[in-house]
């Protein structure tokens, strides 16, 4: 099995040529976007792996047709950007990451919000020009568990977040247009 990666960074690339030794597959990358003028790089392939980045179109399904081209695997959670029954009616299989560390994204959350409230950013810009710390009332920042936090989307991550904020002690008001059924 031959597969091309398009859109590929130079961190990704030793995870690329790594999962293409361990699955014995033969694995080429490129820096270009996939795109219906791109797509002939991917001749001779039966898979591309590419990123949430662009539309999976019909036509580019169409395409990978024409080119012979079987799957597509995203190295991306979700496929709300793909033409699913395009894939299918052309005889695509299509992957994706299944998830990733929910728990990860949250706390990248928290800390942000701790980074504002603390006015970490101000701090270090008053440093950094006059090289010393004092005392400034510009450096109060505010309490966490003195906030309300609102959370927009409360799957896997939303609801770690809920919970690191409310450990925090913060009020938590949260928003789901499609809530979990308890």
């Amino acid at each position: 099995m031959k597969f091309i990666a398009y859109n590929v960074r130079d961190d990704e690339i030793p995870f690329i040529e790594k999962w293409g030794k361990d699955n014995q597959t033969e694995v080429s990358y490129t820096t270009t976007t996939l795109t219906q003028e791109t797509i002939e790089e991917a001749r001779g392939f039966d898979g591309i792996s590419g990123l949430q980045t662009i539309d999976y179109s019909r036509s580019l399904f169409e395409d990978f047709k024409k080119l012979g081209i079987r799957y597509l695997s995203l190295r991306n959670v979700g496929t709300d950007n793909v033409d699913l029954q395009a894939a299918a009616d052309n005889g695509v299989t299509v992957t994706n990451v299944p998830a990733y560390s929910p728990e990860s994204i949250a706390e990248f959350a928290v800390t942000m919000a701790l980074y504002l409230s603390r006015k970490v950013g101000y701090m270090q810009q008053q440093l950094r020009q006059k090289q010393q710390f004092h005392f400034s009332p510009d450096f109060m920042g505010r309490l966490m568990s003195e906030q309300t936090v609102g959370i927009v989307g409360t799957g896997r991550i939303g609801r770690h977040a809920i919970q690191l904020f409310e450990g925090l002690g913060a009020k938590v008001i949260a928003y789901d247009k499609y809530p979990v059924k308890k």
